[in-house]
């Protein structure tokens, strides 16, 4: 051994010396948080579960080996269970890793509960990742008891660890104090559209979708009434706008308040636009020929306030038309609507100018309350990390997104897609956000008692 490594190896093993009483005083303050012991598996289905030492955080890990690629789970009992009572919500965090013998890829595997809804799912393999879920006490083998399962996990050894349970449930049930949000799912592509009905049956339309999705706005309109209270429009994308125009030619649903804001210049479309610019003046002639199908056609400005049943929009920017490389998506209008209950956050397709928006006051303050984010450009490509960061009461991420996008499919498996709606959903697991909501599976509801967020 020559005198560089000799001299290496002292000034290591001198250092792990000096290391070693450290770590040793913080293992011993966190010695059974989040352990995991071989009495805590108390059932299984389709899976053989064993206590292994590859944890997260140094710490043991249940492996649960799917026996085939259908479902499989099992049943764990946690010392903070034990206290509750069967039939009780309570919250776990954990961290979970889906090992795999490839080095690159996604599981395509959903985390489920004991009923089959969904928790997560698609978790880049190889790699640990926060679960975050609320979950019903079961009573199983005489121990209180949860239940984390999986669909599809083909191919994959899945470990959990480092599992903490606290009181701390995110209830969703009537979370808008009586207004319930639709969000419309695609009939074809992508689409963003969204419904609140509030509990005198006012209706506020947000964006509507594309020209495809003219039929089932039409129908979802029509449960209540043949009129809309208040229309919004964050911009001129075909799947935010196209489906209130073809509602415009073809149909006779009275809007009372129309808002929207296209006063872009034809130098601006021409050099900067896309293959969606003819949608502003067909807009321009849809509303000057339907005009006795509109009350008020409004501009909405920065700090405008509109109130209806109790339901409160905020207009947080002005429509931006500039030299952009991102136009029309960072000329977004952002709304805020506050319900009697939890605020949601509307950021239509907004990019990297969002960051421009953060540096603005009355910007960055009204954003800080909101719980509920329908995320920018369908959860793909949008606000940057910085901007998500910047909001501390996220609590519900809404994913415009069909299946493909969701999962970042382009037809050869999950993640083979260039879009990024897989990096964000793994950035909204850091942020430990509570609740999912996307269009994987159709139509998605909040804001009553049977919500359905996957």
């Amino acid at each position: 051994m020559n005198k560089i490594l000799k001299k290496l190896l002292v000034f290591v093993l001198a250092l792990g010396a000096a290391i070693v009483p450290f770590t040793a005083v913080v293992a011993a303050d966190t010695e059974e948080e989040g352990i995991m012991k071989e009495e805590y598996i108390v059932g299984t289905v389709n899976a053989d579960c064993v206590i292994d030492a590859y944890g997260d955080n140094d710490k043991n890990a249940v492996k649960i080996h799917p026996s085939d690629n259908g479902f499989a789970g099992v049943w764990l009992a946690l010392p903070g269970l034990q206290a509750k009572k069967a039939g009780e919500k309570i919250h776990i965090e954990a961290r979970i890793r889906f090992e795999a013998e490839t080095l690159y890829g996604y599981s395509y595997a959903d985390v489920v509960d004991n009923k089959g809804n969904v928790i997560d799912g698609q978790f880049k393999i190889n790699k640990w990742q926060n679960l975050i879920f609320d979950a019903e006490i079961y009573s199983r083998e005489g121990k209180n008891s949860v239940f984390v399962g999986f669909k599809t996990a083909k191919n994959n050894d899945i470990y959990l660890s480092d599992v903490s349970v606290t009181d701390d449930v995110y209830e969703t049930e009537n979370m808008f104090g009586g207004v319930k949000m639709t969000i419309i799912e695609p009939e074809k592509n992508q689409t963003e559209g969204f419904m609140l009905v509030t509990e005198n049956k006012k209706i506020i339309m947000i964006d509507g979708g594309d020209q495809y999705d003219k039929d089932n706005v039409v129908k979802l309109i029509r449960q209540y009434k043949n009129e809309v209270d208040d229309w919004y429009i964050s911009h001129y994308h075909c799947d935010h706008v196209f489906a209130l125009i073809r509602i415009l030619e073809e149909e006779d649903i009275f809007i009372k308040n129309l808002y929207y804001d296209f006063n872009v210049t034809d130098e601006i479309l021409e050099k900067y636009g896309d293959e969606d610019n003819y949608l502003v003046a067909r807009m321009k002639k849809a509303v000057e020929e339907n005009r006795s199908k509109i009350g008020n056609v409004i501009t909405p400005e920065k700090g405008n306030e509109f109130t209806t049943d109790g339901v409160k929009v905020k207009i947080l920017n002005n429509a931006t038309f500039r030299a952009m490389a991102n136009m029309p998506n960072d000329s977004s209008i952002v709304f805020k609507v506050e319900t009697p209950g939890k605020n949601i956050l509307f950021l239509g397709d907004l990019g990297a100018y969002g960051d421009v928006l953060l540096k603005d006051e009355y910007f960055y303050n009204e954003i800080q309350d909101c719980e509920v984010v329908q995320l920018g450009h369908h959860g793909q490509s949008g606000v940057s990390d910085k901007f998500y960061q910047s909001l501390p009461a996220m609590k519900v991420a809404i994913y415009c997104a069909p299946e493909w996008l969701f999962d970042c499919n382009s037809g050869k498996g999950v993640g083979s897609g260039s879009w990024l709606t897989l990096r964000t959903r793994e950035i909204m697991r850091v942020l430990k956000i509570r609740k999912t909501c996307s269009l994987k599976y159709g139509r998605a509801e909040l804001g009553q008692n049977q919500d359905k967020l996957r």
